[in-house]
């Protein structure tokens, strides 16, 4: 793994699609392994954004 996911999120698996959403103090808030649909994840999105 590289540096850049070791800092973004050390549960990061490795080079698979995976997407996380990172709060301005550096907090993981979501995240999700393999690829994502948007019209389908969008109301967690949503409801995460909305709570912080």
């Amino acid at each position: 793994m590289d540096e850049l996911a070791d800092v973004l999120d050390p549960e990061w698996p490795g080079p698979v699609p995976y997407s996380i959403l990172i709060d301005q103090e550096g907090h993981v808030l979501y995240r999700k392994l393999g690829k994502i649909y948007l019209y389908v994840y969008r109301l967690d999105f949503l409801d995460t954004i909305t709570r912080h």
